[in-house]
């Protein structure tokens, strides 16, 4: 019974250990800023503002993204898990 116990007290450490990292690893997480990016359709001719618009919308709804505001040349989508919650900026025109 003892060694049971003992047993059952490493494995909880052990697991809590390994949660706690993974927190701490998850909040030093840094974000990529990718700067400017030009856009061009399959003809390889420049993208209008809305269809930039219509992607950055339609790609965050595929990815559980909501846009909470949208003011000309700037998008802001929201990603809600109920326990986090990320809002960014996303600012575009004609080139991306």
């Amino acid at each position: 019974m003892m060694k049971t116990n003992m047993t059952l007290r490493t494995l909880v450490l052990a697991a809590s250990l390994v949660g706690a990292t993974g927190l701490a690893a998850a909040r030093s997480s840094s974000m990529v800023e990718l700067g400017r990016q030009s856009l061009a359709g399959a003809d390889g001719k420049p993208l209008s503002v809305e269809v930039v618009r219509k992607a950055i919308i339609t790609g965050g709804a595929a990815h559980h993204w909501a846009t909470v505001s949208d003011k000309p040349g700037v998008l802001t989508p929201e990603a809600d898990s109920g326990a986090h919650q990320a809002v960014v900026d996303v600012a575009y025109d004609a080139l991306g």
